[in-house]
């Protein structure tokens, strides 16, 4: 006997209205009636038909597909998560579709350890690049908390997937204000100092995006204890000349206030 995702299959490539079969997987993974099996398979076919087809993902979103994509982050199957997380990040390939990705609410979901984690942080880092509209909303769906959050928990692997997403956004001011306000100055530090070698780049690169428009962050930087990491990594002759280059301007940044202030 066939099984589901035969069925699911046999409809798709003999569907002449395609709209029309993405608005069935659509209402399969909306309904109460469906079983595990149904949602699995729903969920499957909207990845799938995702994944190299820029007009199906356009369709597909506008068939209603994210909200009960977006609801499977949060399923206790791990499954239907790992279907949902890489149907999102397809979606996302499309940049007309990723205003609407974080406005369905994807953002805290995939930021918050789905299955999946390498298509999570790669959807994320989709979300949050490209257009400034996509990162100013991504900072107000709170991405800027969760990726600290993950930057703070090494054991879930996700430590420089999240440090390359909030380099992106900390390249806009609402980015900057919200990694300072929710507690980013003192994760960042940590990272250069202690972090990988990639790690101390990202959160070096962060740290001069946070700093350079405003003597009050400096200010917090410094006296979080950011220049002494920064001398030891402008001076380590295993960093890239470039990375070395960019911690000397911060280090500069960071000595103005206390130069202004009569410190040394």
């Amino acid at each position: 006997m066939e099984s589901d995702g035969g069925i699911h299959h046999l409809l798709l490539s003999c569907a002449t209205d395609i709209d029309g079969a993405m608005a069935a997987l659509v209402e399969e993974l909306e309904s109460p009636a469906s079983s595990l099996d149904d949602l699995r398979c729903a969920a499957m076919e909207l990845r799938l038909l995702a994944k190299h087809n820029p007009d199906n993902r356009l369709r597909i979103v506008a068939a209603g597909a994210l909200p009960p994509l977006v609801a499977l982050l949060s399923r206790p199957d791990p499954l239907l998560q790992e279907h949902g997380v890489t149907a999102l990040l397809n979606l996302s390939l499309c940049e007309e579709n990723r205003g609407a990705v974080v406005d369905a609410g994807a953002v805290g979901p995939l930021s918050g350890g789905a299955r999946g984690k390498k298509d999570a942080a790669t959807a994320l880092y989709a979300l949050c690049s490209g257009a400034r509209e996509n990162r100013s909303r991504a900072v107000e769906a709170g991405a800027v908390r969760a990726l600290l959050d993950l930057m703070a928990e090494p054991e879930r692997g996700m430590v420089d997937k999240a440090a390359y997403v909030l380099h992106a956004l900390v390249g806009t001011a609402e980015g900057r204000a919200a990694a300072v306000a929710e507690g980013g100055v003192p994760v960042l530090v940590e990272m250069v100092e202690a972090g990988t070698p990639r790690q101390r780049e990202m959160a070096t690169l962060c740290l001069l995006h946070v700093c350079e428009d405003s003597a009050a962050y400096r200010t917090m930087v410094a006296r979080e204890g950011a220049i002494p990491p920064l001398v030891a990594l402008s001076q380590s002759s295993s960093a890239r000349p470039k990375l070395r280059a960019k911690a000397e301007v911060l280090i500069g940044l960071l000595r103005q206030p206390r130069l202004r202030a009569g410190l040394v």
